[in-house]
């Protein structure tokens, strides 16, 4: 029963099976030294579907004696105490289907890095709750970070060596994969440089807008990495310009001052049958001022002072980082900000 619960939840990935272990291990290799895993577990239940500490250990302890070490990614809560994995456990929680803030990835491959430098035969398992998209994606920034490879590389090999032919990406929102593009463009255009960026948002502009009666909101990630921080939401007071072509909100406030990692979301509500809320359409982004600001293009350009992040209703994340956002609500969304720091 428990091969067939395991095999049933990790179909889309890979699995790696090990004859001195019950059941098969929901985790792959993305090198030989790096491991991507779903979550260990030591609950009876979940046990059938999901990692059993106990299995884990014994496969790791076999294969790669006392050089191994656990990264742990899930904001949501690890699962297990630490000491259940021999207190070999780093944690670095962010929020599940979301990219990590960027100073927090930078902090991440470092450690992987530190761990893999001290011993050629030091190996580091990534999980989150699948094994899929936040461990993926941290697997993936460490191979930019520190061994050559483009986001396109990186992407794919983890597909490959996690995903089963025709299952799709590995690392698929959208959002996720446009921070790996960040860790490429800190490796290769900025000289591994990075600063918190302050700026003052001057206007966002709705292009064709399908609706009018919508919620639009500006957050950041909680100081605890498990949720969100809502920074603004936008009324209707805000909007300067309201037509076919396109909605023009300027912040109320006299000053909207944002940095770093945002969330901008869209959510439209109608109510259905008996009072129920229906939701239509929604979607969401996350993008980083440092990189919208100091983008390749403007890296030289002195006497620029506006800058802006521009994002396609296509390219945005939908619910749980899906695809499936409902109905499209516009072609593209773009937000202007003037620049009050750079370093």
């Amino acid at each position: 029963m428990s091969k067939i619960l395991k095999l049933a939840v990790s179909t889309p990935k890979r699995s790696f099976s090990d004859p001195l272990v019950s059941s098969a291990l929901d985790m792959a290799y993305i090198t030989p030294r790096i491991i991507v895993c779903a979550m260990p577990t030591s609950d009876f239940i979940k046990s059938f579907y999901r990692n059993a500490i106990p299995d884990l250990i014994q496969y790791l302890e076999r294969l790669h004696q006392d050089k191994w070490k656990v990264w742990d990614f899930r904001g949501e809560g690890a699962g297990y105490d630490d000491h259940e994995l021999q207190n070999e456990v780093f944690h670095f929680p962010f929020i599940d289907h979301n990219p990590a803030p960027f100073e927090l990835i930078l902090a991440i491959v470092a450690s992987i890095h530190q761990h893999l430098q001290l011993d050629p035969s030091n190996t580091a398992i990534l999980h989150c709750k699948a094994g899929k998209g936040r461990s993926g994606s941290m697997a993936c920034a460490y191979l930019i970070a520190y061994h050559q490879y483009t986001a396109a590389q990186a992407m794919y090999l983890f597909t490959q060596r996690r995903m089963r032919p025709g299952f799709g990406e590995g690392v698929s929102i959208l959002s996720q994969r446009r921070y790996l593009n960040y860790v490429y463009q800190w490796t290769s255009l900025h000289e591994r440089k990075y600063w918190s960026t302050t700026v003052q948002l001057d206007a966002v502009i709705i292009t064709f807008p399908r609706f009018t009666d919508f919620e639009l909101v500006l957050a950041k990630h909680s100081p605890c990495g498990a949720s969100t921080k809502v920074l603004y939401v936008f009324q209707k007071e805000d909007i300067v310009k309201s037509g076919r072509e396109c909605i023009i909100f300027k912040p109320g406030l006299k000053s909207l001052v944002i940095s770093d990692d945002l969330q901008l979301s869209f959510c439209r509500r109608v109510k259905g049958p008996a009072g129920f809320s229906i939701v239509p359409s929604r979607a969401y982004v996350w993008f980083n001022t440092y990189f919208e600001t100091y983008r390749s293009e403007s890296l030289t350009d002195s006497d620029r002072n506006t800058y802006r992040f521009k994002v396609k209703w296509c390219e945005m994340d939908g619910y749980k980082g899906l695809t499936t956002k409902g109905i499209q609500a516009f072609t593209h969304i773009e937000l202007y900000w003037s620049i009050l720091n750079n370093k």
